[in-house]
């Protein structure tokens, strides 16, 4: 005999099933965030240029190294999650700093765009796209970066 679960029975099995949680690395991965990256692919290949290199290492660990010229920082991704097809959460921590971050992207095919970002410390460097830091860059000025 076949016993099947009332709608209140499997709401409560349901419930009680933790949900699955992407690593950084599956997130990293689906949305298509790994390779180089830079706002103007150009300057990437002068010297002095400014580019990031988003990788998956061996272990799984998700790792982010800005070049700045001849300064590097080193960013590991903590967790991340795929809010939608093209929006991307996800929290780092700097090799040279005691903050971590967290950062909403919004990436469409080979561009990415941050569209918030704050640190541990409660510091806002973007908000809805826009820089918050005071600077002369214009409002107009989003951090966009394009796949190489």
């Amino acid at each position: 005999m076949r016993t099947l679960l009332s709608p209140i029975a499997f709401a409560i099995v349901a419930a009680a099933v933790p949900a699955y949680a992407a690593t950084p690395a599956e997130v990293f991965a689906k949305a298509k965030m790994t390779g180089v990256w830079a706002e103007d692919c150009e300057q990437r290949r002068v010297s002095g240029g400014v580019y990031e290199v988003v990788a998956i290492g061996d272990d799984g660990t998700v790792v982010s190294t800005l070049h700045m010229g001849s300064h590097t920082i080193l960013y590991t991704v903590l967790e991340a999650e795929l809010r939608t097809p093209t929006e991307l959460r996800y929290r780092i921590s700097s090799s040279e700093e005691d903050v971590t971050y967290s950062l909403v992207e919004r990436v469409e095919g080979d561009r990415r765009r941050v569209f918030s970002s704050q640190g541990s410390d409660g510091f806002v460097g973007m908000r809805e796209g826009k820089y918050q830091d005071g600077s002369e860059r214009s409002e107009e000025h989003t951090s966009e970066l394009q796949s190489h």
